[in-house]
């Protein structure tokens, strides 16, 4: 096989995918599918690391040592610095338990298992300011598991001479890949989006890519379409189709499935049928693209610890500047730290050693450590705001459930019978109970109705976390909602719903209304209706967007409780109050009803309302919901 050019129109590719998933954590433009680019990623490395052994073979220069000197090579120093430049910030700015956890992180980023580590123990699409600052290497892990296996797969199917096997084998394992994908995501989206196992269809693709265009009837039948119009008309088809995706595919699809084959598909066939003299190659392979792919690595190592710690101090007004703070660096990095690592002449592999096993050594010394490093965090807050907060706290981990017929249960126990039995044995105590079912916000509702009403003997309640109304999983089944309203209609006096604001913005942060969820929302409060029960919908709360960190403590010492505030929330309120007017569904509005103000009702009397960026305090289920439940729409809907 001949030597294979370089492709600077792969460098465009990269460059699309970098900047995609740089404006998504921006919150720029719209973008609600920019985590897609990470996915493009994916298939790049695997068309590239295999068109670069495929080569290599065909020389007889392939040497597996080789292979990973170079990978270490070019993952390790800007990944090491990344890592410092990170653990150093968060000296300043981070509390003990958000040091706690990045010193966990550090060594599951070093060893390349960081996935795992943050599927066990985030969300990748909570809310940016409470993720770690290096959560976003989760997806070099999946990348360095590829490079280890991958090679040794290879030579293990080459030496059988029989390169169709392999084809084959790529072939079938990426299907499974897919199929297995799209069915995990409907069962719980964080595994399915961490998981190894449901990237190798995109890894997969770019591998199968590179076997493709090695093929000799392939490479006649790509030469004699060359020149033929409808090729160029299809590569700017798929460039704009891949484009489109970023912005018409979001994270409430439960990626990635088959939706992905969409962006990855159209990123296959570009490589595939790209040629140098097309208008596309010359539009990818510009020196603006060219270059941006070529730092491409740095600027996603180094955006999001950059992001993350420009946000918690409030210079969210700055984003477009970021995005120039940020290519600076990378191409900083680019040209006067990764360049020279690569180059042995400049930097030994007794150099490379010694610098990751000293950096390997500093991180496990910060773990082992941790727990002075925590002592001497809990010193630098001040001792007033650690009294609050920790009173917030110890108040939050009151259970209230007085295990008799105020009941509070996951939604996925709705079918188990110990939860049945203890409600009909209510039942046949109380009679009609009141009834709520939904997502963490409900139990908010819950714990206000419990705090403030009483009189409400029988209350039940099914809860899941994150459990918006269009997610399709288990733990989150509306389906087993809808069966235990209609098995129990005689009996249900209300059903009350309530839900997150910022899960009904676009983008999770707006400013537009995702109006097709909030139909969704509709069509289901009208099935429980169906069975002539009383519906009321409470709208969303507002959203100070203050976690209890650096964001809190900047918040007290301005005494302004307004920096952070998710201020679209009050759209989707509005809208949800319109469309529950237009659907005859009884609706009460939690912004209006409590006129919540920043300035008097985020701290009261020492007393922190929220526990969290979006989720009310115990004090505040006390105190917003005297104020909800003693409004006269309240007693209109509830008591006539």
């Amino acid at each position: 096989m001949k030597n294979l050019s370089y492709r600077n129109d792969v460098d465009g590719l990269r460059a699309l995918s970098v900047l995609a998933v740089l404006f998504y954590h921006l919150e720029i433009f719209n973008i609600s599918g920019g985590f897609l680019g990470v996915d493009i990623f994916f298939v790049i490395s695997g068309y590239i690391i295999t068109r670069l052994i495929i080569k290599e073979f065909n020389l007889k220069k392939f040497q597996l040592s080789n292979f990973y000197w170079r990978r270490i090579r070019r993952i390790f120093p800007p990944l090491i610095l990344t890592l410092l430049f990170t653990n150093l910030i968060s000296l300043f700015l981070f509390f003990p338990n958000e040091y706690d956890y990045l010193s966990r992180a550090n060594l599951s980023v070093i060893f390349f298992i960081s996935n795992f580590f943050f599927w066990k123990n985030t969300d990748y699409f909570d809310e940016l300011t409470s993720q770690s600052p290096l959560l976003h290497t989760w997806s070099l892990s999946v990348e360095e598991q590829f490079y280890i296996i991958f090679p040794i797969l290879f030579i293990f199917f080459y030496k059988l001479k029989n390169k169709n096997l392999f084809f084959y084998f790529i072939l079938i394992i990426s299907i499974l890949s897919l199929v297995s994908a799209n069915y995990l995501g409907k069962i719980s989206s964080d595994p399915n989006f961490f998981f190894t196992t449901s990237r190798v269809f995109e890894i997969g693709l770019g591998i199968l890519t590179a076997l493709v265009e090695r093929n000799n009837f392939f490479t006649k039948f790509k030469n004699k379409i060359l020149n033929n119009f409808y090729l160029g008309f299809l590569n700017l088809f798929f460039l704009t189709v891949l484009i489109f995706s970023f912005f018409y595919l979001n994270e409430r699809m439960n990626l990635p499935n088959y939706y992905t084959l969409i962006p990855v598909l159209s990123c296959s066939y570009i490589i595939l049928f790209n040629h140098q003299k097309s208008l596309i190659s010359k539009i990818l392979s510009n020196k603006f693209s060219s270059l941006t792919g070529k730092i491409s690595y740095g600027m996603y190592l180094y955006h999001f610890p950059i992001i993350i710690f420009f946000n918690y101090f409030g210079l969210d007004k700055f984003k477009s500047l970021l995005i120039f703070v940020i290519f600076f660096i990378s191409y900083i990095s680019w040209k006067y730290f990764e360049t020279p690592f690569r180059n042995n002449s400049i930097i030994s592999k007794k150099i490379l050693t010694i610098c990751i096993m000293g950096s390997i050594l500093i991180f496990t010394l910060n773990l082992v450590n941790r727990e002075t490093i925590k002592n001497y965090l809990s010193f630098s807050i001040p001792l007033e705001y650690q009294k609050i907060m920790d009173q917030t706290k110890k108040e939050s981990e009151i259970i209230l459930d007085d295990n008799n017929c105020r009941i509070i249960q996951p939604i996925k126990t709705i079918d188990q019978s110990s939860f049945l039995e203890r409600v009909e044995i209510c039942k046949k105590k109380y009679g009609d109970f009141l009834y709520l079912a939904g997502g963490s916000h409900v139990q908010d509702l819950y714990n206000s109705i419990y705090l403030n009403l009483p009189k409400e003997k029988f209350v039940v309640a099914n809860i899941s976390g994150s459990c918006a109304i269009y997610f399709n999983n288990e733990s989150c089944d509306y389906d087993k909602v809808l069966n235990f309203i209609k098995n129990n209609k005689d009996n249900i006096k209300f059903f009350f719903y309530t839900q997150i604001g910022s899960d009904y913005l676009k983008n999770f942060y707006g400013p537009e209304v995702e109006t097709k969820y909030v139909s969704l929302i509709v069509s289901f409060l009208k099935k429980v209706k169906q069975n002539n029960i009383d519906v009321i919908w409470f709208g969303p709360q507002p959203q100070p967007d203050i976690e209890m960190n650096y964001k809190f403590i900047r918040s007290m010492q301005a005494n302004n409780f307004n920096l952070f505030s998710l201020k679209h929330v009050d759209k989707v309120d509005q809208y949800m109050k319109k469309i529950a007017r237009e659907s005859d569904i009884k609706f009460i509005s939690k912004i209006e009803t409590t006129k919540y103000d920043p300035k008097k009702d985020y701290l009261v009397e020492n007393k922190i309302t929220y526990s969290d960026s979006d989720h009310w305090s115990f004090f505040g289920e006390k105190y917003f919901g005297e104020q909800i439940f003693n409004s006269q729409i309240f007693n209109d809907y509830y008591y006539k």
